[in-house]
């Protein structure tokens, strides 16, 4: 990118103070910008978030453990509205695609073994303008898989690098690395181009189940507070975690968060019966401590969360601690909340 120079000229005739001001405004708009900083992961920048220069962010406050040198804020910023672009571009909600209908983007979230795979195959088969964005367990089960990963492994197959299943092993060891890959396993899913289905749809919805702010405000906090993750590893988290953020939040940015609220003592009973090898060694204390997260997140509202969208986000609360996987009257009553939540 070609950088203007500004040329110095020698002193001349004093000039009226409207003129000086018109004079300083267009040496501070040929003054170069702050560029962004390159993150060097394959496929995980757009061009255009490439080819786009940031305004240098504020000054942010102290983490309120007092790490030092740590934001732990975001700087708020207007929120545009997000549209549905044409096919042939990438994901972009700062321009319009006239025709359509903005697209709705919600998170669903819950405590493992809560009943989300359940809520998954209940929300797939309600509408085809509903496009559900899975874990990428796969993935993470096997890190060198080229193939679906959303898609469950068997034994054999997770030969690759199973990095859940090094992490409930060896928490300490490898809970900064699990969060960190598990963090953008996320960016990446919720930065990927509108579905050509979605395109066509008159009132368009994507579910993403977690998010970053998940693995943030959930996991990787858990982690932290239980001594799995240091001091030193959990600031340089953040750091980059509100730094990516902040690039990307007009793509990541969500409309609202749907709750699925249920017992640790459920959890733990549905967790047995679904058997899922990484998750045999886990303790009913663990599933206490998520719970209670989401629980002063989601419900009670009284976590601190850094990202100003978050703080007046629309949350929908549903009571899943009843089985619902073969109740047809409980399904239709979580799915009207569902369509009453997107449409108020």
């Amino acid at each position: 990118m070609a950088r203007t120079k500004a040329r110095l000229l020698p002193p001349a005739e004093p000039a009226p103070k409207m003129e000086a001001a018109g004079s300083a405004a267009s040496l501070s708009a040929a003054r170069p910008r702050h560029g962004l900083l390159a993150l060097e992961i394959k496929g995980l920048f757009s061009e255009r978030a490439l080819n786009t220069v940031q305004e240098a962010p504020p000054a942010l406050p102290q983490h309120p453990k007092g790490l030092p040198g740590f934001p732990c804020r975001s700087a708020p910023q207007k929120r545009q509205p997000r549209c549905l672009q044409p096919l042939t571009k990438p994901h972009n909600c700062h321009s319009t695609f006239v025709g359509k209908t903005s697209l709705i983007r919600t998170l669903f979230t819950s405590s493992p073994a809560a009943g989300k795979s359940t809520f998954v195959r209940l929300l797939e088969k309600h509408s085809d303008e509903w496009e559900i964005i899975p874990e990428p367990i796969a993935k993470w089960c096997n890190i060198q898989t080229a193939e679906d990963e959303y898609a469950e492994l068997s034994t054999s197959q997770k030969s690759g690098g199973n990095l859940l299943q090094m992490l409930y092993d060896k928490p300490t060891r490898w809970a900064y690395t699990f969060q960190t890959y598990a963090c953008l396993s996320r960016v990446r899913a919720q930065l990927k181009p509108v579905s050509a289905k979605l395109h066509e749809a008159e009132h368009p919805v994507q579910f993403f189940e977690r998010s970053v702010y998940s693995d943030r405000y959930v996991f990787a906090s858990n982690l932290f507070e239980s001594g799995n993750i240091n001091e030193t590893e959990w600031a340089i988290y953040q750091d980059w975690h509100t730094w990516l953020l902040n690039q990307f939040e007009s793509d990541i940015e969500l409309d609202g968060m749907i709750y699925l609220r249920t017992t640790p003592q459920k959890c733990m009973e549905r967790l047995q019966m679904r058997g899922r090898e990484e998750e045999q060694e886990i303790e009913l204390e663990y599933l206490e401590n998520l719970h209670y997260k989401h629980e002063t997140w989601l419900h009670e509202r009284t976590m601190r969360v850094d990202f100003e969208n978050l703080k007046e986000i629309p949350i929908l609360v549903l009571d899943v601690n009843e089985d619902f996987k073969n109740d047809k009257i409980k399904q239709e009553y979580l799915i009207d909340k569902v369509k009453s939540f997107l449409t108020s």
